[in-house]
């Protein structure tokens, strides 16, 4: 059975949270979409958790990522109440830096929240008008990953200009920067070459739905039944799993549930898919509401994600939250995870790692995977529930106001 939870009563927050602070929040992405990955279930998961304590007013697009037309029953341009958060969704019109002001100096605030450190629109133009003393509330910067190893390589030099020009104009100088972990916080540093003035290493959290160990589907003797859920871009790495499967002399298959992000990386994909041998079957879901994710994943034996670098993962936390172990690289948070006896990262320089784990799965069935399901679940599950790492993002906010 599926549930949800909350839990802000065993949170002590203080008198000083007896009014309400305002966050407005800056993201290209937010819900209802689904394509936009981390970002949006970071926002969306913060917001549920901490709905109740701080108004979150989020300013976003009108749109999913890479549609031409404006999600349905909504109003454009105008604050929408979702969830426990407003949500301003921007029109392509709307766009630009005076409408963005205007919004700003309507809509009494206490932080502003930035969700990007590339995107023009929801990043770099609310900067341009913290430079310029336009806006002047506390600014907290989550780059989301973007600043990371195997996010960073990616259209490097488009990346890199930026970056030199930035540093050159002081665009970043007096905000607060969040990183979700040690990881994330060291790249950071790297690349600002020890000019942040101010960071928290605050982690994402996760969302509060879980699935009972009761309601997993059965493990199959000599049969292993995959999940990729993520997105189809070069950072996912999805070629790298159909190598590996590619390998695999018995029976599998692996579903796909991703966008088509980078339509000529997905062209690789369908090559190298048309040519794999008979007993690795294929099938492409295309893209999965948020809101079912982990009931999904539930019903898969593996989750396989050799991704090139996260900054968290929600996806890799939502499928322990299935109850379904993990198999993923070791440029992710997520980390000792065999010794924890939940999954596996492994080193993308050992690919005969992800192969022999995938080889040991397959002659198992319900009787040996049983335990393990139980282990994952449970260790998701303190995960989520951990009070600590809410009240680092309470503190987060309260120490930038003050």
């Amino acid at each position: 059975m599926e549930a949800s939870y909350g839990y802000c009563s065993k949170i002590h927050y203080g008198e000083d949270m007896r009014e309400k602070m305002t966050i407005i929040v800056f993201i290209n992405n937010y819900l209802p979409g689904v394509k936009a990955g981390g970002p949006v279930r970071s926002i969306a998961n913060l917001v549920e958790h901490l709905g109740n304590k701080f108004n979150f007013k989020i300013i976003t697009s009108d749109r999913d990522l890479g549609d031409k037309t404006a999600y349905s029953n909504i109003d454009v341009d105008k604050w929408n109440t979702v969830g426990n958060a407003s949500v301003f969704y921007m029109s392509p019109k709307y766009k630009n830096m005076k409408s963005m002001l205007r919004i700003l100096k309507e809509t009494p605030h206490d932080v502003i929240y930035i969700n990007s450190f590339f995107n023009f629109i929801f990043s770099v133009v609310p900067l341009i008008m913290y430079k310029l003393k336009l806006v002047k509330k506390p600014v907290i910067i989550a780059p989301r990953g973007e600043l990371m190893d195997g996010s960073i390589r990616i259209r490097y030099v488009k990346k890199k200009i930026y970056m030199t020009l930035s540093h050159f104009l002081g665009i970043y100088d007096n905000c607060m920067w969040q990183a979700s972990n040690e990881l994330e916080a060291s790249s950071i540093k790297k690349i600002f070459l020890g000019k942040i003035e101010a960071m928290t290493v605050t982690s994402n959290l996760a969302s509060v739905t879980y699935i009972d160990i009761g309601d997993h589907a059965k493990k199959i003797y000599n049969h292993l039944n995959i999940c990729y859920v993520s997105r189809i871009s070069e950072k996912k790495n999805l070629i790298f799993v159909l190598e590996i499967l590619s390998q695999v002399k018995e029976d599998i298959t692996i579903s796909i549930y991703a966008p088509i992000e980078d339509v000529f990386y997905w062209n690789r994909c369908q090559k190298f898919i048309n040519n794999l041998p008979k007993n690795v079957k294929v099938e492409y879901k295309g893209v999965i509401d948020n809101s079912i994710v982990v009931k999904t994943i539930s019903n898969y034996d593996l989750f396989f994600l050799p991704t090139l670098g996260e900054n968290f993962g929600h996806c890799i936390v939502e499928a322990m939250l299935a109850g379904t172990p993990v198999l993923i690289s070791d440029t992710t948070p997520w980390r000792d995870l065999e010794s924890k006896g939940v999954g596996w990262d492994k080193s993308l320089s050992r690919p005969q790692d992800f192969l022999d784990v995938v080889n040991k799965l397959i002659p198992m069935g319900e009787d040996e995977y049983l335990p393990l399901k139980k282990r994952v679940l449970s260790y998701a599950k303190d995960f989520v529930f951990d009070e600590e790492s809410i009240q680092k993002n309470i503190n987060m906010f309260l120490n930038v106001h003050n």
